[in-house]
């Protein structure tokens, strides 16, 4: 088939079409076909742009399959996703390099805000520390709490994002680096451990029974009365006994309410 364009409109004319096959089908003509990561990577780009979606490889490798027909590679589709999250949201370094310019107009807007930017001799990022006025004057009127929690960034820039809101009182979270840190800060502030981060371990460890104790945990979390505890401690006992070893070992006032030394939400 021949085809040109029809004055550059976009639309094409067909000049000649022959309808003889001259190859076999046995040659499998379409099993040559390419897909590149930038082409797809442009296919799916509009699945990336609400952040919130999870949109994984192996979901693109399956799109790909049903609507292209061709078979790419788990790389492939990685490559592709990438591809298609710089040409939304740019690079990583990109974003980095606006960090001066984004606290600049930070401090303009929320004056009395204490904001540092830390860089190494290599004048490369090292962390940044964000404290906004409004956030630092109510400090006074919260319950005496000192919330702490990290997010694990992943990518070419690894590291974590810490969020803290803190006034002195009890401290909720798991992290082993945060209790060292936040120990050394606060020495006779009671630490407690988040129930929803404790559960998470023990799914991971105890995978088959997990879904039959979650309800039991968070209620034996959350019960004020030492005598209904127990109760529910001695149904996970019989259900798998490494479960309330595992607790106990985690200690029973760092996540149970009626065994904290203090009022703990």
């Amino acid at each position: 088939m021949k085809a040109s364009n029809i004055s550059k409109s976009g639309m094409f004319r067909i000049r000649a079409f022959n309808t003889d096959r001259t190859c076999p089908l046995k040659d499998k003509v379409y099993s040559q076909k390419h897909a590149t990561s930038k082409l797809i990577g442009g296919i799916v780009k509009p699945k990336f742009v609400d952040h919130k979606r999870k949109y994984t490889p192996s979901d693109i490798r399956s799109d790909v399959k049903i609507y292209l027909g061709v078979d790419v590679n788990y790389s492939l589709a990685w490559r592709a996703k990438e591809k298609a999250l710089i040409s939304l949201r740019g690079t990583t370094a990109a974003s980095y390099s606006k960090l001066p310019a984004y606290l600049y107009m930070m401090d303009i807007t929320y004056p009395g805000s204490h904001i540092r930017l830390k860089k190494i001799d290599k004048n490369e990022f090292l962390y940044l520390f964000v404290a906004l006025n409004n956030c630092i004057q109510g400090i006074d009127h919260c319950r005496p709490v000192i919330v702490v929690d990290g997010s694990h960034l992943r990518g070419p820039y690894n590291g974590t994002f810490v969020a803290a809101s803190t006034m002195d009182g009890a401290v909720s979270d798991r992290n082993e680096s945060i209790i060292k840190a936040v120990t050394k800060v606060y020495k006779n502030v009671p630490h407690y451990a988040c129930m929803w981060h404790l559960w998470c371990n023990v799914e991971k460890k105890f995978r088959k029974v997990s879904k039959e104790l979650s309800p039991v945990f968070y209620n034996m979390a959350k019960t004020c009365s030492k005598v209904e505890f127990d109760r529910l401690m001695d149904t996970v006992e019989k259900v798998d006994v490494g479960v309330k070893e595992y607790l106990e070992l985690a200690g029973y006032d760092k996540w149970s309410r009626c065994h904290a030394e203090t009022h703990r939400g």
